[in-house]
C-alpha cells in the first residue's frame, strides 16, 4: 500500500487542528483523546502523558481505556518506571 506524501501531510494538519480544539475544551474526555492523538499520531509520549496527568475526573482517569492508553504513554517515555508509576497513580486516584 502506497500512501502519498500529500495524504500524510493532510492527516498531520488535521491532527494538529484537532489537538488545538481539544486543548481549548478543558473537558477530561478531550484530555484523554488528546493524549491518544499525541501518542499515536504525533509520536510524542511526553505530551500524551501530560494530557493523561491533567485528567481531573476520577471516573475518566480510572476508565479502563484511559488507564491502558496512559500506561502506553508512560511506557513510551522510558525514563520512568512506567508500571509502578501507573499503579501508584491508580492507587492515589482510587482513594
Amino acid at each position: 500500500m502506497v500512501i502519498s506524501t500529500r495524504c500524510v501531510v493532510r492527516r498531520s494538519r488535521e491532527t494538529s487542528t484537532a489537538l488545538e480544539v481539544l486543548a481549548r475544551s478543558g473537558d477530561d474526555r478531550a484530555r484523554a483523546l488528546s493524549g491518544r492523538l499525541w501518542l499515536v499520531n504525533k509520536r510524542d509520549a511526553d505530551a500524551a502523558a501530560n494530557c493523561f496527568r491533567a485528567i481531573k475526573s476520577e471516573a475518566i482517569a480510572l476508565h479502563p481505556q484511559v488507564v491502558i492508553e496512559r500506561d502506553k504513554a508512560l511506557a513510551a517515555l522510558g525514563s520512568e518506571p512506567s508500571m509502578s508509576v501507573a499503579l501508584a497513580q491508580r492507587r492515589l486516584g482510587s482513594r
